[in-house]
């Protein structure tokens, strides 16, 4: 089969029809077919290029047709060319909080302006809200209802379908689109050239003149940050939540955890404390450590006027605790390592000007190559022993105590000398009391060859017991999956995307089971 080959023979006939559907089409009608009998025959003119059947009709027939979905686009004939026109300019008026819209007795108009957008580009939208003494619902719970989230909750004037809400999280999810790529995207859907987007008057106050500018950006940013906020409550199960509201939100609990992860009471035998000393091993649980100094943030104006929706209750740690021991430990000593990691010297160049995080500091399950709960946080100007510190105490909250641990660190060589008694020093939110029986410090195999023989022959591990063949480096493909979050630094953006890592690799670990199962059986 020669695709490319056949499409070159058959390139005629499929440019013919591309020429058909952009002009009236082979069959053209003299009058509306959809009319009624009844009804004075008028010329078709309107066709809708979201419909399946895309016959040319009558402008009453148009509105009627696409009362329940009044967001498809419309195109006139002119004469010459079709022209794009709005469902509201046919007359159209979208009925809220009445089921099918069916008419209400006590309408109450909409914004004149009022703008949604969608997945097909930006609409005018005539419509009326339910004033009914028998609604419930409020203005914003009407848009809701209709599946459009209001950009405001008092006095919306613009909204955004779900629908569009839905296919931008997935494409920057697989594709790490931006907002603003994504909504220059739909402005270009809605006209090519510029010229016809929907904006709203905006008097400047230097020139006092009245201009359009395009604002709809900012509302579609934040729209957006809040569908991920109310998404990941979602599925976090707060929405089934009887007795604890949202604000009751525990640390970490909107986190994905990984299935694979030695979990006692979930995924161990009850008895797995008493296993046999040559099967403890496999009750080890394998963590590592790293920093990423490419996912940085500028400063922004202050945490009250750009706060986080869901502080310490995923991947991040809680912010404000967090600030202060960093403020606290300002002073100390930067990490060092003896063998000169280049990432290090470049922490304090002069590209960190004008940024507040120069760089991520995280904890990962080695095996699995999953963020842990709380396990990622901020660093400022370099690699201090007090932001991975105050990490991975913070990460540990959510593991058994009981686990053996295996801790992984490119520099774990000076980072092991004190860590028992700076985590003693932390403070008393994350402060945990560690045994070094409980503890084997490694170097990750990517790493290690760089490092002193005397370094390689204490924390190799091909002479860890219970390591296998791990080579604790899935935090660096981790970084590397993670490298488009350079262009979309914001945390509520980087979360979703770890959410989203987290899932297909759990999803990739029971296809893999799966596939052993079957090779067993065979």
């Amino acid at each position: 089969d020669h695709p490319m080959q056949t499409f070159v023979a058959n390139r005629e006939n499929y440019l013919a029809v591309q020429m058909i559907l952009k002009g009236r089409g082979d069959h053209i009608p003299l009058t509306c077919p959809t009319c009624p009998p009844d009804h004075e025959p008028l010329e078709p003119t309107y066709r809708c290029i979201d419909c399946f059947y895309t016959r040319l009709i009558c402008q009453d027939c148009c509105v009627k047709d696409h009362r329940a979905n009044p967001l498809h686009q419309i195109q006139s004939w002119n004469g010459t060319y079709f022209k794009r026109v709005s469902l509201k300019r046919l007359g159209l008026v979208v009925q809220l909080g009445h089921l099918y819209g069916s008419s209400c007795p006590s309408p109450v108009p909409g914004p004149s302006k009022m703008i949604v957008i969608h997945t097909n580009g930006i609409h005018r939208v005539r419509m009326n809200y339910c004033g009914c003494s028998l609604s419930i619902s409020t203005l914003t719970q009407q848009l809701m209802r209709a599946r459009w989230f209001p950009g405001t909750h008092v006095r919306p004037k613009t909204a955004c379908t779900f629908q569009m809400l839905e296919q931008f999280h997935i494409i920057t999810l697989c594709g790490k689109m931006t907002v603003y790529d994504y909504y220059r995207g739909l402005e270009r859907l809605t006209d090519h050239t510029g010229g016809k987007i929907p904006v709203r008057p905006f008097i400047s106050i230097l020139i006092k003149v009245l201009i359009s500018v395009q604002n709809c950006y900012p509302t579609v940013l934040r729209v957006v940050r809040q569908w991920h906020n109310l998404r990941m409550l979602r599925r976090g199960g707060r929405g089934n939540d009887g007795i604890r509201g949202v604000g009751e939100t525990q640390s970490g609990e909107l986190a994905v955890s990984c299935i694979a992860c030695p979990q006692p009471g979930i995924n161990l035998p009850l008895d797995w404390e008493n296993a046999p000393v040559g099967h403890k091993f496999i009750y080890n649980m394998f963590l590592t450590f790293d920093a990423c100094f490419c996912l940085k943030r500028k400063k922004i104006l202050s945490w009250q006027k750009d706060p986080s929706l869901q502080d310490g209750w995923s991947y991040f740690m809680e912010n404000g605790p967090y600030l202060q021991w960093c403020k606290a430990m300002r002073d100390q000593k930067e990490m060092r390592t003896c063998m000169g990691l280049a990432t290090l010297d470049h922490a304090n160049t002069k590209y960190n000007e004008g940024y507040s995080e120069t760089g991520k500091g995280c904890g990962f399950c080695a095996r699995h190559e999953m963020l842990l709960k709380n396990g990622m946080d901020a660093l400022q100007v370099g690699e201090h022993y007090a932001n991975i510190d105050y990490i991975k105490a913070s990460l540990l909250h959510h593991i058994n105590a009981m686990l053996v641990l295996v801790v992984s660190y490119d520099i774990v060589y000076q980072w092991s000398r004190k860590v028992i008694e700076h985590l003693k020093n932390l403070p008393p939110l994350v402060r945990l009391n560690l045994t070094l029986q409980t503890l084997y410090f490694v170097i990750p195999k990517l790493h290690i060859l760089s490092h002193l023989i005397s370094c390689q022959e204490k924390f190799s591990l091909n002479y860890t017991y219970g390591s296998s063949q791990t080579d604790d480096g899935g935090i660096e493909r981790v970084w590397a999956g993670l490298g488009g979050l350079l262009l979309v630094p914001k945390r509520w953006v980087q979360v979703p995307i770890m959410t989203h890592w987290k899932i297909i690799s759990d999803t990739g670990i029971g296809i893999k089971l799966l596939a052993l199962v079957h090779v067993v059986d065979i």
